[in-house]
């Protein structure tokens, strides 16, 4: 992360952009064409994903099992990133909000945040409970839903759907 004085003056007052929160349950079929919508948003962008499908270790503990999820998550959210130049893996909420400032479109990698926050979910399943939480944790514009996603019950955050 590179900061500018200008960036760094807490005096000026400026509040990070409220986000958009995009879970994609399943990898978009057309990136390309998914991003360039998503391009026209006036808010920043951050992207969600479900674990990657590969096999996974199974672990003799709950908290092993919650990291090998998150690292999963991870995976997925760098072959992502690989596909696309527009796309910025960030892990930190310094490395999001500066993401958001430049006009990135953000993958997040959600280990750090999640294990260094209290009151971030405890089980990861297929990752739409961590990007409702992200979404909230970012005072998010919305959180779009892309594929065949079931909005989480009761989201204090507007939920929309993206056709896939």
């Amino acid at each position: 992360i590179v900061r500018g004085r200008a960036e760094t003056d807490v005096a000026g007052g400026t509040s990070a952009p409220r986000p958009v929160v995009v879970y994609l349950g399943d990898e978009a079929a057309d990136l390309a064409a998914l991003l360039d919508g998503l391009s026209a948003e006036t808010s920043p962008v951050i992207l969600t994903l479900a674990p990657s499908r590969d096999v996974h270790p199974v672990a003799a503990s709950s908290e092993a099992q919650r990291r090998i999820a998150l690292l999963a998550i991870e995976q997925a959210a760098w072959a992502l990133a690989s596909k696309d130049a527009r796309l910025s893996v960030v892990e930190t909420r310094t490395e999001i909000d500066w993401a958001a400032r430049h006009g990135k479109i953000i993958v997040w990698a959600p280990s750090k945040l999640v294990l260094d926050t209290a009151g971030a979910p405890e089980t990861v399943g297929d990752g739409l409970a961590l990007a409702e939480w992200l979404a909230i944790d970012q005072d998010a514009v919305a959180l779009y839903l892309h594929g065949n996603v079931a909005p989480p019950a009761g989201s204090r955050v507007p939920v929309k759907t993206l056709q896939a």
